[in-house]
């Protein structure tokens, strides 16, 4: 039998290749295609936006049952908390483990598990500060380790306490607060759930950096409030609290995918357990320092949960019990975009005319189709951004490197796990789309002046908008970010803030 990787390989190239000869064969049905999948994306966006908005009071919805400010221990469930980390700076690591020192919970063990590390000038310091802060917290380095995150997270679950009844997963670079056990135990206990998912949040946020933040914010306010409204909220990476039992049913943290979480939460649901989103901040961590990282990170989810719906949906196939419902489609393309097939097939519309390839004329019909499907998603993209201040900047500055992620994703090859880096002394990395796209579109613009002046508006517009919104950005987010990573509290803090 053929290794997985070997088979998603070549169902890559076979799916490449097919795209190619239809953009030849019948470039009218690629592009129609293409704003049929854009217009099922526009029709889950305004159902996740009108289901969250009949939302209850979220606010108010899981209350405190215990006194933050008691010394008493909230919970005697033991919770393994796991911290995964690879080529973190340390004082970030550092920051992150004094406010898991904080947390009002006396049942509990901290397990910090650095896989891949070559540099110990990285993660010595960790070791030794994990031992200064007291023996709840266990540091351990690997290498050679596979499956990335997933990997790492099993090597922890493989370590922990035989006590333990929940694990909860925070990122490095994620300062919890105190109530973090506090509020996920209220929510798993009202709610009936098996895990629970708090939103993602950011510190040290410049106010022209709010609009990333805000874009950010955006999947959770609308995406997950809906999801956990009809009972399918899926998991997010960090910030998250799952009973030990039901992960090891499902067994244990998938390394299939680079979006292990999503991944899981599929797996848990069809497992019979449920999900529930907690809509309160119970940490804060760190934007990426630019626009390359962003991109990056951006391109891993989008990836990772378009491979992880593609094979829940051959799974359905095969077993109409597993089911995929609606904001199971929301929220694993949420992020996704459709412009790259409309702009090849301007580029490909003009540059074989100029060749004389094929007659301008049969590529006039399919231009048009290309341009109204890029004008609606950013129309759409606009509107959403009534509600949401800059999503249709920072989303629009990144459809062209979505857009290609989104066509990476659907050939089901596993793209290497990348972290994304969180020191401002790696930020001078400059992303190929930055530099190709707008030379490609300004290129095509020039070309198209000689045969249709509409393509050559749409191209001219399309790279105006694209070099001024990515320039700014990439300035946007490297505002700070050496201030991000420098003005961290580094004091050690006793154990559970006793």
């Amino acid at each position: 039998m053929k290794p997985a990787h070997t088979t998603q390989y070549s169902l890559g190239i076979c799916m490449a290749s097919l795209a190619v000869l239809t953009l030849i064969l019948w470039p009218t049905g690629l592009v129609l295609i293409n704003a049929t999948a854009l217009a099922l994306w526009i029709a889950l966006q305004f159902d996740s936006l009108s289901a969250s908005r009949h939302k209850m009071n979220d606010a108010a919805r899981f209350t405190r049952r215990h006194d933050i400010g008691s010394g008493d221990s909230l919970d005697d469930r033991f919770v393994s908390v796991h911290l995964p980390i690879h080529n973190e700076p340390p004082d970030i690591v550092k920051s992150t483990l004094n406010a898991l020192a904080r947390l009002r919970h006396d049942a509990m063990e901290i397990i910090v598990i650095d896989n891949n590390t070559d540099d110990p000038g990285l993660w010595r310091p960790i070791e030794s500060h994990c031992r200064a802060l007291g023996p709840e917290f266990r540091f351990v380095h690997r290498e050679d380790v596979e499956g990335a995150k997933a990997g790492a997270l099993e090597i922890a679950r493989s370590l922990m306490d035989d006590r333990t009844s929940h694990i909860a997963v925070v990122d490095a670079d994620y300062q919890v607060t105190p109530d973090f056990l506090q509020l996920a135990f209220t929510a798993l206990d009202e709610s009936g759930a098996q895990f629970a998912q708090f939103p993602q949040s950011y510190r040290e946020v410049t106010e022209q950096q709010q609009c990333v933040e805000l874009e950010l914010g955006d999947y959770f306010h609308r995406h997950a409030v809906a999801a956990d409204r009809r009972g399918q909220m899926l998991l997010t990476g960090t910030l998250s609290v799952i009973d030990a039992t039901a992960l090891e049913t499902v067994g244990g943290w998938p390394m299939q995918t680079i979006t292990e979480d999503a991944e899981l939460a599929m797996s848990l649901q069809r497992a019979g357990f449920a999900g529930v989103f907690v809509p309160q901040v119970a940490g804060r961590g760190l934007l990426p320092p630019s626009l390359h990282e962003l991109q990056s990170q951006r391109h891993r989810w989008i990836v990772g949960n378009l491979q992880t719906l593609l094979r829940a949906l051959i799974q359905s196939v095969m077993d109409h019990r597993q089911r995929v419902s609606a904001e199971h489609l929301a929220q694993l393309s949420a992020w996704c975009s459709f412009v790259t097939i409309p702009l090849v097939t301007l580029l490909a519309g003009v540059f074989l005319s100029l060749a004389e390839l094929s007659d301008p004329a049969a590529w006039h019909r399919v231009s048009l189709m290309a341009a109204g499907t890029i004008i609606a998603q950013f129309l759409v993209t606009v509107w959403l951004s009534r509600s949401v201040p800059g999503l249709w900047f920072v989303r629009w500055t990144l459809a062209s490197s979505s857009g290609m992620a989104t066509l990476s994703g659907l050939t089901m090859r596993r793209m290497r796990f990348r972290c994304t880096r969180r020191s401002s002394t790696a930020v001078a990395r400059i992303d190929t789309c930055q530099v190709l796209v707008p030379l490609l579109l300004l290129t095509s613009a020039i070309c198209a002046l000689s045969l249709s002046w509409f393509m050559a508006t749409i191209a001219l517009l399309l790279c105006a908008l694209g070099s001024a919104s990515t320039h700014s950005l990439d300035r946007t987010l490297r505002i700070s970010s050496s201030a991000q990573c420098m003005n961290q509290p580094q004091g050690v803090t006793s154990s559970h803030g006793k």
